[in-house]
């Protein structure tokens, strides 16, 4: 189970508290769909599942992210501790890490190419000039 990528469980009639802590270290789950059920309770804190529409639990007494409105059945917002850990404090975000580091080498792989190859830079150059002059010449002058 620990690679259980499709949970599609749309309007099975199920009810109670079914979401399970275990479904939050499912990191190959990529799609779940618990639409129009009778199950209430919080969503396990995990990544995966907070990336989840809030239409794919709708239907159902779920509260928690990443669902806008926290409700239980008896309207009372829950109040559940959650373990704060040291290293989450710590932790580098990865996501923004890796995108800056693509972002750089893709513009310096292109501009730097531009830059010190002669010929491909004129050819650019000669090709921008072009698509300039047919954009021109396509728009009414008045």
């Amino acid at each position: 189970m620990k690679v259980l990528e499709y949970v599609d469980l749309l309007e099975y009639q199920l009810y109670g508290q079914i979401i399970p802590q275990g479904f939050s270290s499912f990191s190959t789950l990529s799609y779940l769909n618990l639409y129009d059920n009778n199950l209430s309770g919080m969503i396990p804190l995990s990544t995966q599942l907070q990336c989840f529409v809030p239409t794919r639990f709708q239907g159902n007494e779920l509260c928690g992210l990443p669902l806008l409105v926290n409700y239980h059945s008896d309207g009372n917002i829950p109040n559940q501790e959650y373990e704060d850990d040291e290293s989450d404090k710590d932790e580098v975000d990865w996501c923004y890490i890796s995108m800056a580091i693509g972002f750089a080498l893709s513009f310096w792989g292109v501009c730097g190419s531009l830059f010190f190859n002669r010929s491909w830079r004129h050819a650019y150059f000669r090709f921008l000039d072009r698509c300039w002059e047919m954009l021109l010449s396509k728009l009414p002058i008045y």
